[in-house]
């Protein structure tokens, strides 16, 4: 392996950001049911006991949505890799099922390379590599971007180098 990177911890806030709105709209729920507070006799008071039973249950699974999903997205943002092993450019996530997206170093014709105000001030930027077979790969949100941008390329010259001996010798 030539270069390796991971994304920053900033990208961690963007994975994390969906449970962080489930847990908001269980605590919505929960100051709902709160509010609702059945009393009485009747039947509207028996249909207000009957939401707030709704509620609660709702305002339950969506904790316990919210708890489980945040280390789970989280665990999964550890196991995000982006690598330049010999010949290939590579991505890959996962721990259970792992899935990993590649492409040979001599199939990239670009690397493209973007950098949010935010990401020049915390040090992260998003790599777009352009390939032969028209299918690019979106490196999202990387530390160090410009130093992986440079092994990517480093190898790539190293490739051709290489292929280029073999053709002469």
């Amino acid at each position: 392996i030539q270069a390796e990177a991971r994304q920053h911890w900033f990208a961690l806030i963007r994975f994390a950001l969906q449970p962080i709105i489930v847990f908001l709209i269980a605590f919505g729920t929960l100051l709902l049911g709160i509010w609702l507070n059945p009393s009485g006799d009747g039947l509207f008071a028996a249909i207000f006991r009957w939401i707030d039973t709704v509620l609660g249950l709702i305002t339950i699974g969506l904790f316990i949505l919210a708890v489980c999903w945040l280390p789970i997205q989280a665990f999964r943002w550890t196991k995000r890799r982006y690598l330049v092993p010999d010949r290939r450019v590579l991505y890959t996530e996962g721990a259970l099922r792992r899935t990993s997206t590649d492409a040979g170093l001599n199939m990239i014709t670009d690397v493209g390379f973007r950098q949010t105000f935010l990401g020049q001030h915390l040090g992260f930027a998003d790599l777009v590599i352009a390939t032969a077979a028209n299918r690019p790969l979106h490196f999202r949100q990387i530390r160090d971007a410009i130093d992986f941008k440079k092994s990517i390329m480093a190898a790539q010259q190293g490739l051709v180098t290489a292929r280029a001996d073999q053709i002469l010798a």
